[in-house]
């Protein structure tokens, strides 16, 4: 149960920050699919929408991304190319 509620939390600030820079449609599927409790989808969508968009991200955004991926056990090739995306 804890864990839900973390990698909810965690998919809340995501989605939040991918807000500012992504279509509203993306964001709209990307919280559709989080409260469904697809959140693997959700994490996948903002990664492959961020990386589509070409979009900035924080190192903050990145680390939450990541350890949201590594909670739901997915592969990191789903969130490494966003690494790409944010400041050295």
């Amino acid at each position: 149960m804890f864990k839900a509620i973390k990698i909810r939390r965690a998919l809340s600030a995501i989605i939040d920050a991918a807000s500012q820079d992504l279509p509203e449609e993306n964001i709209d599927d990307a919280r559709m699919l989080a409260e469904a409790g697809e959140w693997g989808e959700a994490i996948e969508l903002i990664c492959t929408q961020l990386c589509e968009y070409d979009v900035t991200v924080t190192i903050d955004t990145y680390e939450k991304i990541e350890a949201a991926g590594k909670m739901l056990g997915m592969p990191s090739e789903v969130w490494r190319p966003v690494r790409g995306l944010a400041p050295p």
